[in-house]
């Protein structure tokens, strides 16, 4: 199952930034090691810096929970997660039901 994942970032305490950057150097290596798995597609930074979006590959929400919050920085992330569906399933299921509502149905 693909997944649309947003996060923004939560404030690093003064007293933790020296490992807030120990764990962004981690979640770098995290990240291409997710790309090399499979698991991450696309990963963007938004422009303003203060959160990102990545399309992901998860078996279950149970997994993508898991691989989540393995993420090294997933301490000051705050996620939110959107299944995705493929576009061409979801056309030709549109297309049925217009069909329906116009009294056709499709041989």
């Amino acid at each position: 199952m693909r997944y649309l994942v947003t996060w923004k970032l939560l404030p690093v305490p003064p007293e933790m930034t020296k490992t807030a950057l120990s764990l962004l150097k981690a979640t770098e290596t995290w990240i291409e090691k997710q790309k090399k798995a499979g698991f991450l597609i696309e990963a963007w930074q938004y422009t303003e810096g203060m959160g990102g979006v990545a399309i992901v590959e998860a078996k279950s929400n149970d997994a993508l929970y898991l691989k989540l919050t393995s993420s090294p920085f997933s301490p000051f992330q705050q996620y939110c997660v959107t299944p995705l569906t493929d576009m061409k399933l979801a056309i030709d299921d549109g297309m049925k039901f217009y069909q329906k509502m116009i009294g056709k149905t499709k041989s």
